[in-house]
């Protein structure tokens, strides 16, 4: 997606960008978790749809070489950019940068979140961008009972704090090492602290789900 494509989609407004990383192997599933069924869409599409249809603009998809998500009909929609990565990416804060790189340039913040965390719906996700863009904090984290959860936004002043951090470095360690410009908003929602990492989150996920919470 070209710079000049994203500065006409976010003229005249605070739009927040959305990145989200999903170029890992799903180690701990055993199978890849993206592509796992979560209603109508997979649980990667229905991540992405919440962002996108939350108030990012664009959304940027961060996936593996030649990544079998590449065409996942969803990520193909207006405001959804697909970035599929040279080589394996070695780390998530690897994959956030790479996304990063493409929205920088016009973006004045950006929200990250994983690809596996599919429960915050647009309506959640609107509340959250609301109340960042009411208090533009450097660093702003969703919680739900003091736990951290997602997405985690950051503004255009860290972009260049979060490059220079060590590949070996997790994401959130940005956070850990600017505390006094993070701003936690206890949103009493477990949804922004449910991902998918094993069999038993998914079960967690489904169950969740039908209790028509999330949708």
């Amino acid at each position: 997606m070209r710079d000049q494509e994203l500065s006409t989609a976010q003229r005249g407004t605070f739009a927040i960008a959305g990145i989200v990383p999903a170029a890992g192997a799903s180690l701990r599933m055993g199978c890849d978790k993206r592509r796992l069924s979560l209603g109508e869409r997979t649980i990667l599409e229905t991540t992405v749809a919440n962002l996108a249809d939350g108030g990012c603009e664009p959304v940027v998809v961060v996936l593996e070489p030649r990544s079998p998500c590449a065409n996942l009909a969803l990520l193909h929609r207006p405001g959804i950019s697909v970035l599929c990565l040279d080589q394996e990416s070695p780390s998530m804060l690897a994959s956030i940068c790479a996304g990063l790189r493409v929205v920088e340039s016009c973006a004045p913040a950006v929200a990250v979140m994983p690809g596996d965390c599919p429960l915050i719906t647009p309506d959640l996700m609107r509340l959250i961008l609301r109340a960042y863009c009411d208090l533009r904090p450097l660093l702003f984290v969703p919680t739900f009972l003091g736990q951290q959860g997602h997405p985690r936004i950051i503004a255009r002043e860290v972009f260049a704090d979060v490059h220079s951090m060590p590949e070996s470095h997790r994401f959130s360690t940005i956070f850990q090492l600017r505390p006094t410009d993070v701003l936690y908003l206890e949103t009493g929602e477990e949804a922004v602290v449910m991902d998918c990492d094993t069999e038993r989150d998914y079960a967690a996920l489904l169950a969740y789900r039908a209790t028509g919470k999330a949708w």
